[in-house]
């Protein structure tokens, strides 16, 4: 299953916490080269600039009123290769429940884990960033749940995903 969505709004927040970063961690943690990291802060920069959140000597505003419209185009796969070895990186917006995910991503992919630890599993890839949404440990059935994780590499697979998931979810 392929989806892809245009012109979703990334929040401002997202923008502060990517210039929050330092470009050598930035690129650590995207694994980016240096001067792809540096070009992204510089563009997150203009931008928060641009929509009054940041004067251009680098000090945040703290508006309430400030808002920024940014386009998001992210390619979401459902399926495929199943991820080993990806760890606990977000969680799914507060609330989430069971039949939003199965609308967005459809049916999960995985039951009942051997441990028993996870009930219900979705994976996938968003903007080649490798996913996994589950109910870790959750004593109520999934169709009960609305503590969901995201597990991956990178957290910007979290943020991504969230992001994705609150505009599918309210387009479907």
């Amino acid at each position: 299953m392929e989806i892809k969505k245009r012109g979703d709004e990334i929040p401002k927040e997202i923008y502060e916490k990517v210039w929050s970063l330092q470009p050598d961690m930035l690129a650590h943690r995207l694994d980016l080269t240096l001067g792809a990291a540096v070009r992204i802060h510089a563009l997150v920069k203009k931008e928060l600039v641009n929509a009054g959140i940041m004067t251009p000597d680098n000090v945040l505003i703290r508006r309430k009123e400030a808002k920024m419209k940014v386009t998001l185009e992210a390619e979401v796969q459902v399926g495929g290769n199943r991820p080993r070895g990806t760890g606990c990186i977000g969680y799914m917006p507060e609330g989430t429940r069971y039949e939003d995910l199965v609308r967005v991503f459809g049916k999960p992919l995985a039951g009942l884990s051997p441990d028993g630890k996870v009930k219900a599993e979705w994976y996938g890839r968003i903007s080649g960033l490798e996913f996994t949404i589950y109910d870790y440990k959750s004593s109520l059935a999934p169709e009960r749940n609305t503590d969901w994780h995201i597990g991956g590499r990178n957290q910007l697979a979290a943020v991504l995903l969230a992001a994705y998931f609150k505009t599918a979810n309210i387009a479907v």
